[in-house]
């Protein structure tokens, strides 16, 4: 098994050399933590050179900052994702999540002494791969940016490639339990469709149906519509084991 070593010596180095925040605040959910009603509700919110995490997970934080799904993460103390801390965190210059989430790792390493270990894994995936002999897609009419966005009852895709289709399955709104590797062969972008409901404002609750398991599967949609399928399979994914972390963060 190939593994590559993260923090513990080179967490220090990601401090010292990477871009870290400016200003950043990390505090104790006294709420959260004790327990009660919406002692579960977490929020994370960036913005251009800032990011705001309420009621959060230790876990929840390693999640976003590696950019993993909860079956990636494994190890840890037991408390990893039951306390709950308050994040706020600024750059000194606009950045995007990308530049963030390297930042958040510098501050999880900083101030909750966090070391871990990243290698790569056999885990469960889907495979998407061309379910007809004709697939349903277009081929992109211009050269907008890849975009998804919100229709008449229908997700509406412009300029995107298979892969950045298959990356965005396993994200919101769509949020399909395993990754998704693209295996259909298709090259270029397309301009394609999922359609869940007859109108805007019927969208939003036949998501939240398919999110909880109700209504058309998702799957049956991908294959109907756009003559993909996902199939089960397993592939060697980025894998986080947390090796240590200290429950108090240090002050700020």
């Amino acid at each position: 098994m190939k593994r590559f070593l993260l923090p513990g010596v080179l967490a220090f180095a990601s401090i010292a050399f990477a871009q870290t925040f400016e200003v950043a605040s990390v505090r104790i959910n006294q709420s959260g933590s004790a327990g009660g009603e919406g002692r579960t509700e977490e929020t994370i919110v960036s913005a251009p050179g800032s990011l705001t995490m309420k009621n959060v997970t230790l876990l929840s934080c390693v999640k976003w900052a590696y950019d993993l799904r909860d079956f990636q993460i494994s190890g840890g103390p037991g408390w990893l994702g039951s306390e709950r801390y308050d994040i706020l965190a600024k750059a000194g210059t606009p950045a995007g999540d990308a530049e963030l989430k390297k930042m958040l790792r510098a501050l999880l390493a900083e101030r909750f002494e966090l070391r871990v270990r990243e290698e790569m894994k056999p885990l469960p995936v889907y495979a998407m791969v061309v379910a007809k002999s004709v697939p349903g897609l277009k081929p992109a009419a211009g050269n907008e940016a890849e975009s998804m966005r919100p229709g008449e009852g229908a997700l509406e895709f412009r300029n995107t490639s298979m892969g950045a289709f298959a990356e965005r399955l396993a994200k919101r709104p769509l949020s399909v339990d395993r990754p998704v590797v693209d295996r259909t062969g298709l090259s270029g972008a397309y301009d394609f469709s999922l359609r869940f409901a007859n109108n805007a404002a019927e969208l939003k609750g036949a998501l939240e149906d398919i999110d909880r398991g109700k209504g058309e599967s998702l799957f049956s949609v991908i294959r109907e519509q756009l003559g993909l399928k996902l199939e089960p399979e397993k592939a060697a994914l980025r894998a986080i084991v947390v090796e240590s972390a200290t429950e108090t963060p240090k002050e700020n």
